[in-house]
């Protein structure tokens, strides 16, 4: 029989993991839009010249 210790291990485990899937992914997306917003200035301000 398993004690309350270790189902509060596994699921700490799991929640970690999956917060640290989730991290990634945020900062995926961020970066994804940020690059974009940069690289549109980067035009603009190219297309000025």
């Amino acid at each position: 029989m398993h004690t309350a210790s270790f189902y509060y291990t596994v699921f700490m485990d799991e929640y970690q993991s999956s917060s640290l899937i989730w991290i990634l992914l945020i900062n995926h997306i961020s970066t994804q839009i940020l690059a974009k917003k940069y690289f549109v200035s980067n035009l603009k301000f190219i297309y000025n010249i």
